[in-house]
């Protein structure tokens, strides 16, 4: 079995910090094309590999937040959370 060769991801080195911030964006609430021309990935499919756990955690977020601020009847507002 001839090995392969590393992946353009698995050569890659990117700063922890930078990684952060690109999951802040991927959680921002930005469509998946709009983070990645912002991240400068030459297709879309690419961030979504890379961050789809981030629009996950940001799906969930707004779903929770959506759901509290029904079930409170309008009690509180939603941009505190």
């Amino acid at each position: 079995m001839v090995p392969r060769p590393p992946s353009a991801c698995a050569r890659a080195r990117v700063c922890p910090r930078a990684r952060q911030a690109r999951g802040r964006l991927a959680q921002s609430g930005l469509d998946p094309v709009g983070v990645h021309r912002q991240m400068g990935h030459a297709r879309p499919s690419i961030t979504m590999d890379l961050y789809v756990h981030e629009f996950e955690t940001a799906r969930r977020r707004d779903h929770v937040t959506d759901r509290l601020t029904a079930a409170l009847g309008g009690l509180i507002e939603s941009d505190k959370f």
